[in-house]
């Protein structure tokens, strides 16, 4: 099995979650570079990824201005700046791990949709909430019959 390799713009707490995950899953993944613009999350995650200095970038721009460094960006950052990034990292050749919500406003969700099929990339929407109690109910009402049904 190849091990796929991870890119993450922003640091905060999904994306050190996703960094992480390299610690359960190391024959499986690896995190190549981060970017985030507070040094003190890009030093706090080094702690655990160990990567070089120069895979250490202060902001999307400077590590999306490399050569291509890994076979998956995750987007972790702000809401508002989900569509810059996304669209500039699908151009910059990445398949997206993209945190929800996809953008901020539905003409955004649909510029990044758009730039998706344009260039054939793949975008997972990380979508957790489903698995919360709450969401189970909805399903769980809906399946029941009160609005239709949920495959």
């Amino acid at each position: 099995m190849k091990k796929v390799r991870f890119a993450i713009i922003g640091m905060g707490n999904r994306g050190t979650r996703y960094a992480q995950s390299q610690t359960l899953f190391p024959d499986q993944m690896e995190v190549t570079a981060i970017a985030d613009p507070r040094r003190i999350r890009l030093d706090s995650a080094n702690k655990f990824l160990h990567l070089p200095e120069d895979r250490l970038f202060d902001s999307a721009d400077a590590l999306l201005a490399q050569p291509k460094l890994a076979d998956v960006m995750v987007i972790a950052t702000q809401d508002q700046q989900h569509r810059e990034h996304a669209i500039a990292a699908m151009e910059a050749g990445y398949d997206l791990l993209l945190e929800k919500p996809i953008a901020a406003t539905l003409e955004d969700i649909v510029a990044v949709a758009e730039t998706a099929k344009r260039l054939g990339r793949r975008v997972l929407v990380c979508h957790v909430l489903r698995y919360t109690v709450f969401y189970k109910e909805v399903r769980r009402l809906i399946n029941e019959g009160y609005i239709g049904t949920v495959q």
